[in-house]
Formats: C-alpha cells, sequence, structure tokens
C-alpha cells in the first residue's frame, strides 16, 4: 500500500461517511414529517369523533324519537 491508495482510501471512507450521515438526516427528516402528519389525522379523527358523538346526544335529547 503506497500513499496514494492511503489517499484514496482517506477519501472513498469520507465519501462513504458523508453518504451514511446524508441517509441518517434524511431518515430523521422523513420521521419528523411522519410524526407531523400522524398528529394531523388524529386531531382531525378526534374532531371528527366529537361531531358525531355530539349529534349522538342531540338524537337522544329530542322528544318524539324512539330507538329500536
Amino acid at each position: 500500500m503506497n500513499a496514494y491508495d492511503m489517499g484514496y482510501l482517506t477519501a472513498m471512507t469520507s465519501y462513504v461517511l458523508d453518504m451514511v450521515g446524508a441517509t441518517v438526516v434524511v431518515l430523521l427528516v422523513l420521521m419528523v414529517l411522519a410524526a407531523a402528519a400522524g398528529f394531523l389525522v388524529a386531531r382531525l379523527e378526534r374532531r371528527r369523533a366529537r361531531r358525531i358523538h355530539d349529534d349522538l346526544v342531540g338524537m337522544r335529547d329530542q322528544p318524539g324519537r324512539h330507538r329500536r
């Protein structure tokens, strides 16, 4: 192994570490986006469930309506 081989090895190691670092950053960004999307979907589902609950309570309180 001569000096040229050592330089190539160093450059290759640096390139691999850069690619691993970039991959980790991309995965972290995707995880944050997935968490944000999950949070928003959960909020929408809670709002939908509350609306359905309020409708059911309103139907229950109406006089003259009977459940079958």
